[in-house]
């Protein structure tokens, strides 16, 4: 029972604080009485309709009147209206309802019942960590119909106190449906100040002067209604509107505020002094602004007066929690404190540039920072945001564009510059184990400015664990068997002059191999799977409304892929630039090697409506280039022993021996001296060396280099590789000379042997031919295998031209000087038979 009793007790309690909240009474004499009709109704828009939105606002008597009627034309338009709520501050407003009907069939149903109402606190910026402190009165309508007309009207009296007779609005003359009738209504002073500005094609009011008031009158139907596209920008408003104010100049707003800005300067003394800071003035600064935005919490009540003057800086210091305006007077407090010059200044988070559009008004701000000047240097720092790195000229400052310092003889806003772009700069190596196997995956990502305090306050705000599985799920839509073989590393320094983090990842990606579409195909894509989500953009057609592209930024990623052996790979570069960005893209190749780079610079915001199709088409350009792909074929990648290539080589070294056994019988030139059967030996043994070792390695060279390989043929020719089917002749070229030098070589070794006198002429050849092939090789293959024929690649036949010509420039002149090779090379064929002969009748 007591129980019971109790529950009887709140809500008793519920409707008499229900009672005492709102009123019930006749409309004031001032308004002036709006009927409605029910034509020109349109089902197609929805479930109800709009058949009168009328607003009427007495400056003179601080009274807002609001007054709708509503047809409804099914369940979903009843579930949409059956509920009237009206937000009021009770701290200095009062909430009357005039009339609450349900019209059926022509007949209107009372339903207005102050006992029907509930009032509740609803906080509708929670998410922002803000408690404005109003009431919301709401009644629930029983017994609706399909085919009512909900009317309802209510007067709200009173203007916040801290307006201190400042007002200001904006009535809609176009909304996201079609209006039947919409009536605007002002009434001020007839030799007060009042200025209005049209937009979007607003109509001109009618215009009524008395003795006691002016009156400004809109009535307009709203049939011609917007819809808001995807990617607006949100500093852009579509509909016909219209803006008043009786503020003249924007000094008006500042001499308004400075009163509330006021504090009592002798209590900050104590607060610095327990704030630990360095002697440098700049140092200092950033020392004061940590603390201001680390340690005390963003929370505020923003009722009533505290809606607009913020609260004193010693008590928000004790309390440790304030909304914007607290924390920016605490700093600006502080700040001064130090001998800073500093102000509080008010901005738009939305309007950006285009708020010099707007005309001055006081609600036309959501939110306070400050600004501060050292060495006649401006400085803008919004203390609500947390976790910042940089020094004092690198603390980030979203794009607020203009400001309204709060200071003595300010009459205009300040422009307030942008932060440099953010940069996105990702390192990745992929070290590939083995074909069709698994891979190690290191990723290093630096971000700096805006980004990288995104990033510092996402690592402060989540645990390890939840990171680590963010980030993992993240690549697995990249490769679906990636697992974090480390937790996610994070190098910061708050402290560091550019505001800059970095993040380092660790993992292993089980068979990163995917099966192609061919049976025996597989692949692995290297995709930059972050910048994806910079150019992830909302298909749209050309319209009227700007495109919102985000904040400008930078972004580069360089993808090493370590390969398990040689790899063919063709160098690449890609440059797209489209209306606000550009992208480059870079393929560089070694043998085991390749790297692939990414760079997308956004310069823009926005972009016209009309040229979005451009954009998006040059933006799906850029994704089509982002993918590169490791294909590997394994039936084709298994060795098929070239016929050709044999037939070649066969051929080369029966013509060569031919002409070497023709060339050994008879070529005798006549020896420098008599034959005394010298030894070889002295400086002879280096070029001997050379001789004996080039056999093993131009064959190991001609068997590693797919000179027999039947797939290297039929790649090139069947047009796999993007090259000339020239460069099968380069190949054939390639073992026929290979062939003839490796014979020629052999057949050099006998000649140095015999000691014959031929040697030092043939070898002077010798070295002469190795020169020019190599040196040709090069220059052919550059020509004909193009990007092909990498930097390293490249860079090796170099070397091998450079020794072949200091070979021939030191040993072809050694070969017909030296005294010593004339000693020993003196044999001829003729004398070399003699002597074979003479040894055998000896024996």
């Amino acid at each position: 029972m007591q129980r019971l009793a109790f529950i009887f007790f709140l809500l008793s309690s519920n409707m008499i604080f229900a009672q005492k909240q709102v009123f019930k009474v006749a409309t004031p004499n001032w308004v002036n009485n709006q009927n409605f009709s029910e034509e020109n109704i349109t089902k197609d828009n929805g479930g109800s309709q709009y058949l009168l939105i009328d607003y009427q606002d007495n400056f003179i008597t601080c009274d807002s009147y609001k007054h709708f009627v509503i047809k409804l034309f099914n369940l979903s338009g009843i579930q949409s209206n059956s509920d009237i709520s009206v937000a009021f501050d009770p701290s200095y407003q009062k909430l009357y309802f005039h009339k609450i009907n349900i019209i059926r069939n022509g007949k209107s149903i009372d339903k207005l019942n102050l006992k029907d109402f509930q009032i509740i606190q609803r906080e509708s910026s929670l998410d922002r960590a803000l408690y404005d402190g109003s009431l919301t009165a709401i009644l629930n309508l029983t017994d609706v119909r399909e085919g009512d007309v909900i009317e309802y009207s209510y007067t709200i009296h009173g203007f916040n106190p801290i307006y201190d007779r400042n007002f200001s609005n904006t009535f809609y003359q176009q909304f996201s449906i079609p209006i039947s009738r919409v009536y605007n209504r002002l009434i001020t002073h007839s030799n007060g100040f009042f200025e209005y500005k049209l937009f979007n094609g607003a109509k001109e009011p009618e215009i009524k002067t008395n003795a006691a008031s002016k009156e400004y009158i809109w009535n307009i139907e709203a049939f011609d209604f917007k819809l808001y596209e995807s990617n607006t920008p949100p500093w852009t408003d579509i509909y016909k509107r219209v803006s008043f104010s009786n503020t003249k100049e924007w000094s008006q707003i500042v001499n308004w505020a400075l009163p509330l800005y006021k504090y009592n300067s002798k209590s900050i003394s104590k607060v610095v002094a327990t704030i630990e800071k360095r002697t440098d003035k700049k140092d200092a600064a950033v020392d004061l602004i940590r603390f201001v935005q680390n340690n005390i919490r963003y929370l505020g009540f923003e009722e009533g007066i505290n809606a607009y003057k913020p609260h004193s800086p010693d008590k928000i210091f004790s309390q440790r929690f304030g909304d914007c305006k607290d924390k920016s007077l605490l700093l600006v407090s502080l700040l001064r404190e130090i001998g800073i010059e500093a102000y509080p200044l008010l901005v738009n988070t939305y309007l950006s540039g285009e708020i010099l559009n707007e005309l001055p008004a006081i609600n036309l701000f959501n939110h306070c920072i400050v600004n501060f000047r050292i060495d006649e240097k401006d400085y803008f720092i919004d203390p609500t945001i947390s976790n910042q790195g940089g020094d004092i000229d690198n603390i980030y400052i979203p794009n607020y564009a203009y400001g309204l310092p709060i200071k003595e003889g300010q009459t205009e806003l300040k422009l307030i510059p942008h932060s440099p772009k953010s940069i996105v700069t990702i390192d990745e190596v992929v070290t590939l184990d083995s074909i069709g196997g698994n891979a190690i995956f290191n990723v290093s990502t630096k971000y700096t400015y805006g980004k990288a305090d995104d990033i510092r306050s996402y690592f402060n705000s989540t645990s390890v664990e939840a990171i680590k599985k963010e980030y993992t799920d993240f690549y697995r839509n990249l490769y679906p068997r990636i697992e974090a073989a480390k937790n996610i590393q994070i190098i910061d320094s708050t402290e560091n002059k550019t505001d800059k983090l970095i993040v380092c990842e660790d993992y292993f990606i089980n068979k990163i191999w995917e099966k192609s579409a061919g049976a025996s195909g597989i692949y692995c894509d290297i995709y930059p799977l972050v910048l994806e989500t910079y150019t992830d953009y909302y298909q749209s057609d050309n319209r009227e409304i700007p495109y919102y592209l985000g904040e400008p930024f930078s972004y580069s990623q360089t993808t090493v892929v370590n390969l398990p052996e040689k790899w063919y790979c063709k160098e690449d570069s890609i440059t797209i630039t489209g209306n606000g960005f550009k992208y480059e893209n870079k393929i560089t190749c070694s043998e085991n090697k390749i790297t692939v780079v990414h760079k997308f610079d956004l310069f823009k915001n926005a972009i016209s409506g009309d040229s979005i199709q451009s954009f998006l088409d040059k933006i799906e350009k850029v994704k089509n280039e982002m993918h590169y792909y490791l294909t590997y074929n394994s039936e084709g990648a298994k060795f098929k022993l070239s016929w050709i290539s044999v037939l070649v080589a066969l051929l080369t070294i029966v013509i060569s021996m031919f002409f070497y056994t023709k060339l050994y019988k008879n070529y005798n030139p006549l020896p420098k001296q008599q034959d005394t059967n010298r030894q070889i030996g002295g400086w002879m043994i280096l070029p001997l060396i050379g001789l004996l070792l080039s056999p093993i390695l131009l064959s190991s060279q001609l068997f590693t280099e797919d000179f027999f390989n039947h797939n290297t043929w039929t790649r090139i020719y069947n047009g796999e590789v993007s090259i000339s089917r020239n460069v099968l002749f380069l190949i054939a070229g390639e073992i026929i000379y290979n062939f003839a030098l490796l014979t020629f070589n052999i057949f050099l070794i006998i000649l140095f042997f015999k000691k014959r006198s031929s040697l030092p002429n043939l070898i002077s050849i010798y070295y002469i031919v190795l020169f020019l092939g190599t040196t040709l090789d090069l220059i052919l293959s550059k020509m004909m295998l193009g990007e092909l024929y990498t930097n390293v690649q490249y860079q090796d036949s170099l070397k091998l031209a450079i020794r072949a010509f200091w070979a021939a420039i030191i040993w072809i002149p050694f070969f017909h000087i030296s005294k010593q090779v004339g000693a020993t090379f003196c044999k001829t064929y003729e004398s070399s038979k003699m002597n074979f002969e003479a040894d055998e009748f000896k024996e």
